[in-house]
């Protein structure tokens, strides 16, 4: 999330307890302030987690 939190909307995820609402929404993640996440770009820029 690092890179996003300097950006628009995702300012607001700065806030812990804005951030802490996070939820798998379908087939993305999103939060409860309506902020999500389009799956055609968090699956291009992740990685494997071992």
């Amino acid at each position: 999330m690092k890179p996003y939190l300097n950006y628009g909307i995702f300012r607001t995820l700065k806030q812990p307890n804005v951030f802490k609402t996070v939820s798998v929404c379908f087939d993305t993640v999103a939060w409860d302030n309506e902020v999500d996440l389009d799956p055609e770009i968090l699956y291009p820029n992740s990685r494997n987690v071992q």
